[in-house]
């Protein structure tokens, strides 16, 4: 199990390391989606170690599918540097075949916390960026303001009008007014191009 755990990290990382890479904001929020559902599946097989059911091993290596094949479109439509894409697909297809050929006969069971991804920051050359799950806060923030940091900070590069149409319940002057706040106070960047404004957080380059 510890070997799982190990190449699990691993993963998470590359996942990362996709997330922040992949040029499109649909495939962007896909491979969020999909890091957030290994994550789960997981989990559910840590805790199933001993349990004579496989329903959490298979489910498990079809997430494991699902995210080579989102790999697949990606690297079709070049939207990510190969590297990152080599790197993760090795990754994925050693941690599938690790799980295919781990002994349900052992029982020790590992802690949840031993899992989840750790806080790391991924070198990328001259720069490093801070994983989406582990960014710190100087200061806490609370209420819209937080949701919508979370929101920049899941989705980076994302577009004025996106964020506006994720909180329909804000109005168009709140976005913008806690927009401008975030960023004056140095928890988000903006870049403007053409007639749209995009934010990301400051620590991703």
């Amino acid at each position: 199990m510890e070997d799982i755990i190990k190449t699990f990290h691993r993963t998470s990382i590359s996942l990362a390391r996709l997330l922040f890479g992949v040029k499109d904001p649909y495939f962007m929020r896909k491979v969020f989606e999909k890091s957030e559902g290994l994550s789960q599946a997981c989990i559910n097989f840590v805790k199933s170690v001993g349990d004579s059911s496989t329903s959490n091993r298979d489910n498990l290596v079809a997430t494991i599918g699902e995210i080579i094949d989102l790999c697949d479109y990606i690297e079709h439509l070049n939207l990510s540097p190969a590297t990152s894409l080599v790197v993760l697909k090795k990754n994925l297809f050693l941690l599938k075949l690790q799980v295919l050929k781990y002994d349900k006969k052992e029982t020790t069971i590992p802690s949840i916390q031993s899992i989840l991804p750790k806080k790391k920051k991924i070198d990328e050359g001259k720069n490093s960026t801070v994983l989406v799950s582990t960014i710190t806060k100087e200061k806490k923030i609370d209420g819209n303001r937080q949701r919508i940091l979370d929101f920049v900070c899941h989705f980076p590069n994302t577009r004025t009008k996106e964020i506006i149409d994720e909180f329909t319940s804000l109005s168009q002057r709140t976005v913008k007014r806690t927009l401008k706040e975030l960023v004056a106070e140095g928890r988000l960047q903006k870049r403007s191009e053409s007639n749209a404004v995009f934010y990301f957080p400051s620590n991703v380059n």
